[in-house]
């Protein structure tokens, strides 16, 4: 069913004399809140009935920052750990809201990039919360709302809040925020983890050109993420697979340096180039500008330190360019006696002439099975392209992607000028 505009909702409110909206589609009940049999008692309220009477409320409130975000009681920390890498670009936040002001009414619009395609969400502004309290799920410092609006939208699209307790990666959170690629390296074996070892040079040089591209850069802790606890009491020690924003790459004098911001619970770094080391001379902190002075959640870590305190660096290739989707279709194949056999193949391939030296971005977005009722019908397909660059005497391969197994799978290929045939 095709989601009215926020312009006829509004109508309709107004023609009915309703004065709230409530979502036919996601209305506020408590059947899709959390799996299991414990349930918590939910009373669902509107922002103006818990938060602070003597301030406005508003969406956004001056800066976006990672320090709005507060862990409620059923807070999914993998979400929250992607919508606080998202705050360190306020723009890709602000692209999220259609409706970017406080409405008295309480519906709200947002679009949200799901299963590679750009999706409007229409909610309406009632929050699960404690009996008489705060919100179950995230909560905010002041009366911004954003956050919330975000995380429930996001719940819409999968069915309820209830599907976000299948633990999924930040990136892929960060990839329908988005609409970008993302990519993880993992520090500890693997291919990423060998090259590590073999040349850690190299490997930072990657992530030193990553951040001077602008795209997002975050790092997970080794472990696994608890579902539950308040983080405010877990003191200094990184959090176990929880993922931590990076600000900065930095080279300087040989000095290998990641900046890092830890936005849960008190930890504190005390190693090579904490705040207190004899490590900043004041030459370096001149051409750096650290905020030693400051408590502002974040700290510094040489390369070989980080190295070993996190097991993975999450990339999501934030940038500028043109953006093309289309809806493709895998088919499976018959044989002579028209029985299905194993053999899937796509029902279309694309065309694209490349008039100046380019890097494309391609990637493939099956629907996600954490998504309700998904996962029931079909699974994943191993997924991957061929690229063909047309010449006088035919074609010949310009780039290939082998078969990845998942949701998403992205190619990124430098193409000279000429006429290009991919192949998924």
């Amino acid at each position: 069913m095709a989601e009215s505009s926020l312009e006829e909702i509004e109508k309709e409110l107004f023609e009915a004399t309703m004065k709230v909206f409530v979502d036919p589609e996601f209305p506020p009940c408590n059947d899709e809140v959390k799996k299991g049999e414990s349930k918590p008692a939910i009373h669902w309220r509107r922002p103006i009935e818990f938060m602070d009477p003597d301030h406005p409320i508003e969406v956004f409130h001056k800066e976006i920052e990672s320090k709005d975000i507060r862990a409620g009681p059923l807070s999914k920390k993998w979400l929250l750990c992607a919508i606080s890498t998202l705050a360190e670009r306020p723009n890709l936040v602000k692209k999220l809201f259609l409706t970017s002001e406080y409405k008295n009414n309480g519906a709200y619009r947002l679009q949200i990039n799901k299963s590679g395609v750009w999706t409007e969400v229409t909610i309406d502004d009632y929050m699960p919360c404690q009996l008489e309290s705060s919100p179950l799920f995230t909560r905010t410092n002041g009366n911004e709302l954003w956050v919330q609006l975000l995380e429930k939208a996001y719940a819409k699209l999968h069915g309820g809040y209830a599907q976000l307790d299948q633990e999924s990666h930040p990136n892929e959170a960060l990839q329908d925020f988005t609409g970008f690629p993302t990519v993880v390296f993992d520090l500890a074996e693997g291919t990423t983890g060998t090259m590590l070892h073999e040349n850690p040079e190299k490997v930072f040089k990657i992530f030193e050109h990553y951040h001077e591209e602008g795209y997002l850069l975050s790092a997970t802790a080794p472990g696994v993420i608890s579902a539950e606890g308040d983080l405010s009491k877990r003191e200094n020690q990184l959090l176990p697979g929880h993922t931590y924003t990076i600000l900065r790459v930095q080279n300087i004098y040989s000095h290998k340096l990641i900046q890092i911001r830890n936005q849960w619970g008190n930890f504190i770094w005390d190693g090579a180039w904490c705040k207190k080391s004899l490590f900043w001379t004041q030459d370096i902190q001149k051409k750096i500008q650290p905020k030693l002075a400051e408590d502002d959640g974040t700290f510094w870590m040489n390369w070989e330190d980080f190295c070993k305190h996190f097991t993975q660096i999450n990339v999501c290739k934030t940038r500028e360019g043109e953006e093309i989707r289309v809806k493709g279709q895998f088919l499976r194949l018959k044989d002579e006696q028209e029985n299905f056999t194993d053999r899937i193949v796509s029902k279309w391939f694309y065309c694209m002439n490349i008039a100046v030296p380019t890097t494309v971005q391609m990637g493939i977005h099956q629907v996600d099975e954490n998504v309700k009722g998904v996962a029931l019908r079909r699974n994943y397909l191993d997924t991957g392209f061929t690229v063909f660059r047309r010449t006088a005497d035919g074609t010949e391969a310009a780039g290939v992607q082998d078969f990845l197994y998942g949701r998403d799978a992205d190619f990124e290929l430098f193409l000279e000028p000429g006429d290009y045939v991919i192949l998924p």
